[in-house]
């Protein structure tokens, strides 16, 4: 279905650059705007897209909160790794989109509840919003459009009754966070 959605696509991109609407009707012309959006929809949904049902019959542990979402590789190189984040009592998981259609759905990341230290809400690349799970080496990061608000819900999936030690939401990235201000609290005065 992915191959059709992108067949599909490319011979509508292919007819609106290279066709005017006189050639085609306007009708026809407009139409294909609608089309090539479906076919990212549908391209989008069977290459990333997981269910909580797809996701009940893989995850060895009961959970009551999910969030589809995509996480940031830690390297900070490559795509996201799309798919759906469960949290249950004791782990923090991240199940994606099998690559055969034996393994529907599989594991991508893993980590204890008992060490998060914490979690905040912000731009997590850029403009895209997102959740920050705080842990003692760093944190990791999901971009999400609904984590913010489903905030009370994924602190009550965690066990907590409040965020402890709330981060700021601002972060910094890149040479400013090299920066000595960040590191040097001797050039404050």
């Amino acid at each position: 279905m992915k191959t059709l959605a992108k067949a599909v696509l490319l011979i509508s991109v292919f007819l609106v650059t290279f066709l005017t609407p006189a050639k085609l009707g306007r009708a026809v012309y407009f139409g294909l705007f609608g089309v090539m959006f479906l076919c990212v929809w549908v391209w989008f949904y069977f290459g990333y897209y997981l269910s909580e049902k797809q996701v009940r019959k893989v995850c060895s542990h009961p959970f009551a909160f999910s969030l589809s979402c995509g996480m940031v590789p830690l390297t900070g190189g490559g795509d996201l790794i799309r798919g759906r984040l469960v949290i249950t009592e004791e782990v923090l998981e991240l199940y994606r989109k099998g690559e055969n259609k034996e393994e529907k759905c599989v594991l991508a990341w893993s980590l204890d509840v008992r060490s998060i230290r914490s979690i905040g809400f912000g731009k997590v690349l850029s403009s895209y919003p997102g959740l920050f799970v705080y842990v003692d080496s760093g944190d990791v990061r999901f971009v999400s459009y609904k984590a913010k608000k489903q905030k009370n819900d994924i602190i009550a999936a965690l066990g907590w009754k409040n965020i402890p030690n709330k981060p700021m939401d601002v972060t910094v990235e890149g040479e400013a966070a090299s920066a000595p201000s960040f590191h040097d609290a001797s050039n404050l005065k």
